[in-house]
């Protein structure tokens, strides 16, 4: 029997770029059985979002079902585990509100998980497309924004740069190709938030780890557990174009919440995964150093130091969540979220 996909968003002040995402998603040449969208604007925007999300679903997908819900909290890790939820496809695509798929992304994407082999799969991850499917065409053919064959060096380069220094080695990828299906693809780590599909009964039990700040490594540490479950792989096909959607008015405030984000939710699930020594904690005071340097250069640059203050705020939040103890040091990242955003909302 084959499988059934849906697309589980989530979702916040998008109203502009969202329904096209949806559309792009009904015009496959395999349809999803379902649209479920978390939202959490405030109103009007989330009356305004639904019914455009509605009028698409009218005239191009009448038959797929829609459930547009209200998120609790405007966090993007709870507003994933609402849509799951929420959800009864087989596998879920929940890539971003801004991510605009190929017409054959979901048929090539299925064709993998309904493989023999398929049934070691719980992930995949469409490659990423250098333009968008419903503009005109560019004079240059459409390839791969990041090529697969990417060298390990440059991978870890990368890492070092984002992650900073992991005090355990990772185990080697093992070696998977799907021999029925010939589509070129490989096995993965991760997978970016924005190129998200899984098995729903598998994520249903993984879920996003609803203690992080903001979005920032939430797509990885996601994946980290997956891979307990099965193989992630990379379709190395363009088949989905991420739009990045400019944000409205207030970008510089949520560019320093993102900072103190990035910098708190590292530190956690360092801890998290690495266990509680204190050279665990300490490596967290290092990449806050990095942080500080590269956001004052950036600064400069940009004559913009609201990264630089949100890094300079986290210092304190950091010494409070490395001084509490292995039982305590998840709520106290969450205690200390609810007091930096609410610092936010006053000051907006």
């Amino acid at each position: 029997m084959p499988l059934t996909w849906g697309l589980a968003i989530s979702t916040y002040n998008r109203a502009d770029v969202l329904p096209r995402c949806v559309r792009l998603a009904l015009q496959q040449t395999r349809p999803p059985v379902e649209v479920v969208i978390c939202d959490s604007t405030p109103d009007p925007g989330w009356d305004q979002s639904k019914q455009a999300v509605e009028q698409c679903l009218h005239e191009f997908g009448p038959n797929v079902r829609l459930r547009y819900l209200r998120s609790p909290a405007a966090q993007q890790t709870i507003q994933r585990n609402v849509a799951i939820d929420a959800a009864s496809a087989d596998i879920l695509f929940m890539i971003d509100d801004d991510s605009l798929m190929y017409t054959q992304c979901a048929e090539h994407t299925m064709s993998l998980y309904e493989a023999p082999e398929g049934d070691r799969i719980v992930g995949i991850a469409p490659g990423e497309a250098s333009h968008a499917p419903d503009e005109p065409q560019p004079s240059k053919r459409n390839t791969l924004v990041c090529q697969a064959g990417r060298s390990s060096l440059t991978q870890r380069l990368l890492s070092l740069y984002y992650y900073g220094w992991h005090p355990r080695p990772r185990k080697p990828l093992p070696s998977f190709q799907v021999q029925q299906v010939p589509l070129p693809h490989h096995v993965v780590r991760e997978m970016v938030g924005a190129f998200i599909t899984c098995r729903r009964e598998v994520v249903k039990k993984v879920r996003f780890d609803e203690h992080l700040v903001t979005g920032h490594f939430e797509d990885g540490e996601a994946s980290r557990r997956l891979c307990e479950h099965g193989l992630l792989l990379h379709l190395d096909l363009p088949l989905i174009y991420h739009a990045t959607a400019v944000r409205p008015t207030g970008q510089g405030r949520r560019s320093m919440l993102a900072r103190w984000g990035w910098v708190m939710n590292l530190a956690y699930l360092q801890r998290k995964h690495y266990g509680h020594h204190w050279q665990i904690r300490a490596h967290s005071f290092f990449n806050w150093i990095r942080f500080v340097g590269h956001d004052f250069a950036l600064g400069l640059f940009r004559r913009d130091f609201t990264k630089l203050k949100g890094c300079l705020l986290a210092l304190p939040s950091l010494c409070r969540l490395q001084a509490a103890s292995p039982d305590t040091y998840a709520d106290t990242l969450v205690t200390l979220s609810h007091q930096m955003r609410s610092r936010q909302e006053r000051h907006e």
